[in-house]
């Protein structure tokens, strides 16, 4: 059994532009997205203590735009900003102050936890050459 190559970032070309060390020999696809997370993470110990292994920090998700052979470019999300006349039908907007109603598009519904058990593996360390890169999807759902 081979083992899967470890994707990474390999050049880092802008704040919204990076190079990946995978491509079309690792089936990488145009509109695949990846998960940007720290080299080494934060130790995962299970309740006995044993060491489970580790967990990076998630920096960012990345789009690949352009594939070759062994390598592929990726992209950072487009911030689409609502046009300044989105809301321009007075009586939508008056409702829409109103109510305080949220342009987002959803949100993951929060469970009740112990807030003291809570660990987040937010990552504030900026995006680096060797990052691994964990594929999450694609914008063309088919995966």
């Amino acid at each position: 059994m081979t083992k899967e190559k470890e994707l990474k970032i390999i050049r880092i070309i802008s704040d919204t532009e990076f190079i990946m060390n995978g491509g079309t020999e690792d089936d990488i696809s145009n509109g695949d997205l990846f998960e940007v997370r720290d080299k080494k993470g934060e130790k995962i110990v299970d309740l006995d203590g044993e060491l489970l292994g580790y967990l990076g920090g998630r920096k960012a998700i990345l789009e690949v735009t352009q594939v070759h052979d062994n390598f592929s470019v990726l992209r950072s999300e487009y911030i689409d900003p609502k046009p300044d006349n989105y809301y321009s039908n007075a009586l939508f907007k008056s409702m829409k102050d109103a109510l305080s109603l949220s342009s987002s598009s959803g949100h993951y519904d929060h469970l009740s936890i112990n807030i003291d058990e809570m660990e987040p593996l937010e990552s504030s360390s900026p995006i680096s050459k060797g990052d691994i890169l964990k594929r999450c999807g694609s914008i063309y759902g088919n995966d």
